[in-house]
């Protein structure tokens, strides 16, 4: 399966992510260290990452490393300046000389020559993904502190009021106050995608998609069903523990165990998936009872919480995202 349209592990809310999903695979748009997450589950087998169109050029892949360190460090507004730039040079190329592509690719990267249109567009694509990975990391660090600034407070509060201590709180309830704390920025996406499709959309080939991004999958689907006489066929429901573990190594272990335990229910899915995309009907997952009593035992919901699968059917592949298909396209949607 494909991550769509991340390109890094950042959350604990993604590690469920990996349990119906033998290998993840996650595209990135340029050579790096991976982060100390990524590398956690892909040194454990459970994920994938790779570059399918690396830089073509050293110097043009030192200077753009060198943006993304100069955007990570810097605490002004930096960043937010830059991704309005770097936007309104992919989403109006050609109103003026100044803020063309060409124009913006300049003054970001100091160069002189104008590079062919295929590699500028490339470049712009990689930034605005990298940039959606510093702001997708600033996100869940700022939910995550203010929910321990909640629990203080709430703490604090308990003793002066001389109340008994409480048990410990359960791992779901701790998810909630996090996920109270996001305030997710819906308006990057579309560009998010459009820069995920132009670098990877040749390279998915006949794979699966796998998002945790509602209005990722809308936008695949408004596409699809516009360039489609076809409806997209929403196949069937299943779901998913709403976390695993309080960090990378305790989610690592438990997906290892429940791998272990329950390979059949894995293989069950993969198995399904795998038949509905090169078949021509859309088939019932018969072991969907069989799924939910593994979590169950495994994550108990009243502990773990529950979110959604979705599984979403295109007749016929996804469309423009990958030329020559000649598969269904399948579509994962983890909602809540």
């Amino acid at each position: 399966m494909i991550f769509f349209p991340r390109t890094d592990i950042c959350s604990i809310r993604q590690f469920p992510l990996f349990l119906p999903a033998p290998q993840l695979l996650i595209m990135q748009g340029w050579r790096r260290e991976a982060s100390e997450t990524l590398n956690l589950f892909t040194k454990a087998g459970f994920c994938q990452v790779k570059v399918p169109v690396p830089f073509a050029d050293t110097a043009d892949e030192k200077r753009f490393l060198h943006l993304i360190e100069d955007i990570t460090t810097r605490r002004d507004d930096y960043a937010g300046q830059l991704s309005s730039l770097t936007l309104a040079g992919m989403t109006e190329p050609e109103k003026n000389e100044e803020h063309s592509e060409r124009a913006i690719l300049g003054a970001l990267t100091g160069q002189t020559k104008v590079p062919v249109e295929h590699e500028e567009e490339q470049w712009q694509a990689r930034l605005v993904l990298a940039l959606g990975e510093i702001l997708d990391r600033e996100e869940e660090d700022i939910a995550a502190e203010l929910a321990t600034l909640d629990d203080n407070t709430h703490e604090l509060f308990e003793d002066l009021q001389g109340e008994a201590e409480k048990d410990e709180e359960s791992l779901f309830a701790e998810l909630r106050e996090v996920q109270q704390n996001l305030t997710p920025t819906r308006s990057g996406i579309v560009r998010r995608v459009h820069a995920w499709c132009t670098l990877f959309g040749a390279a998915c080939g006949d794979g699966i998609l796998l998002t945790d991004s509602e209005d990722a999958a809308d936008i695949l689907i408004n596409r699809y069903e516009k360039a489609s006489v076809e409806s997209v066929v929403h196949v069937t429901n299943f779901p998913l523990p709403a976390l695993v573990g309080r960090n990378a190594g305790e989610a690592i272990e438990k997906i290892a165990a429940f791998h272990q335990q329950y390979q059949e229910n894995v293989k069950d899915i993969s198995r399904w998936l795998t038949e509905m995309q090169n078949g021509s009907a859309v088939l019932e997952m018969d072991n969907i009872v069989s799924w939910e009593k593994a979590l169950e035992s495994a994550f108990p919901a009243a502990e773990y919480g529950r979110r959604v699968v979705e599984v979403r059917l295109f007749r016929g592949g996804f469309g423009r995202i990958a030329a020559g298909e000649t598969s269904n396209g399948v579509m994962l949607v983890v909602k809540g």
